[in-house]
């Protein structure tokens, strides 16, 4: 329980699909957790319930309300399990704002699980290509985002450049302090991008992630040869209409795609 990040996912359970966890401070946005590390706790929670079969295939996270700071209850239902997939929902819960007495849902998650086959398999996504972590200089770190410090990110470009229509933005990324990969941590990684709206628009503007899906392309073995590793991240935003922006990433390790995500993001001017 060393690492910063198994601290944010320690869960307590206190019944069957119900555990008892408390936001970290190393993890801590503007004002309230970074959502990756939401997500994270969210496939931590499906993982630690003996219940489960398989391994995550995707995680899909809305944000319906601030996580204030401290404790919290993770609630796992396996709504439907087969021979070769699983699904599970998942509600975040604190204490609701104008009644103390009755929990209100703060995160909304669904989960698919699987057991993964020896098949028949291609990739067909083009890998992106960008110099070693060792030729790139790492992200400042803003003052009073924490959650910023617990990731080694190292963009091609400086961040502050306008993306040309289209332009992928390309960075090399791992937990800080390094930590071998997990599901739970891939999690975490997949919502680690820098916002392409700050550069386009000219200023840093209030964001927040509405709903995030993440879709795991590797097994259990893979993400143990992947160890502690830079990751590479690709990420395209497409479109910014009425508040709402959208983000597609990849996360490469090596020729490996090893997860994908898409995001829906709140915005205002």
């Amino acid at each position: 329980m060393s690492h910063p990040l198994d601290r944010a996912l320690a869960l307590t359970p206190v019944a069957e699909g119900l555990f008892r966890g408390h936001t970290s401070p190393d993890y801590w946005n503007m004002v309230g957790p970074y959502g990756g590390i939401t997500a994270a706790i969210c496939q931590r929670a499906v993982l630690d319930d003996p219940r489960h079969i398989g391994e995550p295939l995707s995680l899909t996270v809305n944000f319906c309300a601030a996580i204030a700071e401290g404790p919290f209850t993770v609630a796992v239902d396996f709504v439907r399990t087969g021979r070769t997939t699983q699904h599970a929902t998942i509600q975040l819960r604190q204490p609701d704002r104008d009644d103390p007495t009755r929990e209100a849902v703060m995160i909304q998650a669904m989960a698919v699980l699987g057991v993964r086959r020896e098949v028949w398999r291609l990739l067909q996504a083009p890998r992106p290509e960008a110099p070693p972590a060792d030729q790139l200089t790492r992200r400042e770190v803003r003052a009073g985002i924490r959650w910023l410090e617990r990731f080694d990110s190292r963009h091609v470009k400086p961040l502050l450049t306008p993306p040309a229509p289209g332009e992928v933005q390309l960075n090399r990324v791992r937990d800080d302090p390094p930590r071998p990969l997990d599901y739970p941590a891939l999690a975490s990684l997949a919502d680690s991008f820098f916002p392409a709206i700050y550069p386009l628009i000219g200023k840093r503007v209030p964001i927040a992630t509405v709903s995030m899906n993440t879709y795991f392309h590797i097994d259990a073995a893979g993400l143990a040869a992947v160890g502690s590793d830079y990751l590479l991240g690709a990420t395209l935003s497409q479109v910014y209409e009425g508040g709402f922006f959208d983000c597609e990433s990849q996360l490469w390790h090596d020729d490996r795609l090893i997860a994908t995500s898409q995001q829906v993001v709140w915005y205002r001017e």
